[in-house]
């Protein structure tokens, strides 16, 4: 009796469709820079007033 052998059907991956969300790497460094400047901003001015 030869052996039976399984046959399994596997489905296509589907992807997620695209939703425009992309990587910026300008908005990150000019965001990161905003914080930056700001942060060091408050910390002279908070120093001074000590």
């Amino acid at each position: 009796m030869p052996p039976k052998t399984l046959s399994v059907k596997t489905l296509p991956k589907e992807s997620l469709p695209e939703t425009g969300d992309k990587f910026f790497g300008f908005t990150l460094l000019s965001g990161s820079l905003l914080i930056l400047v700001s942060t060091t901003l408050y910390l002279l001015k908070s120093k001074k007033y000590k």
